[in-house]
């Protein structure tokens, strides 16, 4: 074999310099769009710890996976009770789902469990946001220790 030879035959196994850059380019896009959410959806893969245990517990993030699924908006307008609006939650959503998943607060919080429980059973006897809201609010309401997050009303409509 000639030197000429050897050497093409040497190059042929090597990657071209462009495709190495190539590569790392797209490894840090990647990477980046990963850290910075990038349209990435939330990963609800396993419930919080504990919540397989208590049967109350996995009912209401069972409740609150499906009205995830197929009511989202529902959630947002159902007030907790429990105080957590000192924690900066909204709404009774807040207590089972964040931006990132599950959330930890529902799994041992008797009155969120108790509120997310009473939405998804108003659903499906076939009763409005509006009404469950205002059963809710009366029953809640007639305690002063319990202090409601700041959830608007839902329209009439919903």
């Amino acid at each position: 074999m000639s030197k000429r030879s050897i050497r093409r035959s040497r190059r042929r196994g090597r990657p071209s310099p462009f495709l190495w850059m190539g590569g790392v380019v797209f490894l840090f896009l990647a990477g980046w769009f990963m850290f910075q959410g990038g349209g990435a959806t939330p990963a609800y893969a396993a419930y919080p710890p504990g919540v397989e245990e208590n049967p109350r517990a996995l009912a209401a993030y069972q409740a609150a996976d499906h009205l995830r699924k197929t009511n989202p908006e529902a959630m947002d307008y159902i007030p907790c009770y429990c105080g957590c609006g000192r924690m900066g939650h909204k709404s009774i959503r807040s207590c089972f789902l964040t931006d990132r998943g599950y959330g930890d607060h529902g799994a041992y919080c008797d009155v969120c469990q108790n509120i997310m429980l009473t939405l998804d059973r108003g659903l499906k006897e076939g009763r409005t946001v509006r009404e469950i809201r205002e059963a809710v609010d009366a029953y809640y309401s007639r305690d002063p220790r319990f202090v409601p997050t700041p959830t608007p009303m839902p329209p009439e409509d919903l």
